[in-house]
């Protein structure tokens, strides 16, 4: 039995299909069937607030930056457009200054969280750096006042933490990290688990995005708001769940919000503590304070995520 062959492209299809990839707008976003589908694409022009060209299906480069301005401040999942976290300020790579770290390799459903800190004084410099090494993430949330760009689709398998590309989410939280590296009105403490010993506390502000930024990724991205290696280490039979400061062998294939620094570096792990104090459900400034405490304690397990 023979079958019909699919039509071929038109040359408005053709024309569609070029400046939306090259602008990284897919079909769903759109609500499209396909490039040639210039019925959902007027649709779509309709919509668009201040889209001043013809109303005629060419999705082409006023339409496109007309989409882009209009979704900026969408997370895109998947290909499609969601709500964004809540409370958090959030512009998407369809927006010209937010530069794209991603790739072209397929994408998947999430199962990690890892939390990256990026030795720079910007949001700027790590994506440099970031692009200069052949590196990327999802997220960036910014130390000043805790905004949030996205940088590649959520479900984009990019380098960011080795053994975590492909199940992870990297979460790149912009801190200078070293104590020597602090300017008027940042916090440092010593720390035994920093390297060098000295860090720079996050902002309030960066700390209450990174919580909200965990509570959505579960919820589009099915990334699981658990905390794998909190009862790792000398108290590991603690029924009451130590957080261990420190390196953990079994972070490759669990599931969960996790610090880079359980496979690498030094980095995430305050920012881990303070999640996992918020998911127990302390507030947020209680968790802040558990978190210092903890983290300045000298000590390499501690308990200060329970409250009390």
């Amino acid at each position: 039995m023979s079958r019909t062959p699919p039509r071929p492209m038109t040359s408005a299809g053709r024309g569609n299909q070029k400046h939306m990839a090259k602008a990284r707008i897919t079909l769903d976003m759109v609500e499209a069937a396909d490039f040639d589908d210039l019925g959902a694409f007027r649709r779509m022009q309709t919509r668009l607030a201040d889209y001043a060209g013809a109303v005629d299906g060419y999705f082409w480069g006023q339409s496109c930056d007309a989409f882009a301005r209009a979704y900026r401040h969408n997370g895109i999942v998947g290909g499609r457009l969601v709500a964004p976290p809540e409370g958090v300020s959030y512009l998407n790579y369809l927006h010209g200054p937010v530069e794209w770290l991603g790739n072209k390799r397929p994408n998947r459903l999430k199962s990690q969280a890892i939390i990256h800190e990026s030795v720079t004084h910007s949001a700027a410099a790590a994506v440099r750096i970031l692009k200069r090494r052949g590196l990327g993430t999802q997220i960036v949330i910014s130390r000043r006042d805790g905004s949030v760009t996205q940088h590649c689709d959520i479900l984009a398998n990019v380098a960011h933490a080795r053994h975590h590309n492909s199940a992870g989410v990297g979460v790149e939280c912009i801190n200078r990290f070293y104590g020597k590296h602090a300017k008027p009105g940042d916090r440092v403490i010593s720390a035994v688990w920093a390297h060098r010993r000295s860090y720079i506390v996050p902002t309030e502000a960066q700390l209450q995005s990174f919580f909200s930024v965990l509570v959505w990724l579960e919820e589009v991205a099915g990334v699981p708001l658990e905390f794998p290696a909190t009862k790792i280490g000398a108290d590991s039979t603690d029924p009451g769940g130590a957080f261990y400061w420190g390196r953990w062998n079994g972070h490759k294939g669990a599931r969960g919000c996790q610090a880079h620094h359980r496979s690498a570096h030094s980095d995430g792990l305050f920012f881990e503590h303070y999640a996992l104090s918020r998911s127990v459900g302390l507030s947020h400034d209680a968790a802040v304070a558990a978190t210092i405490a903890a983290a300045s304690s000298g000590k390499r397990s501690t308990r200060n995520h329970l409250g009390g």
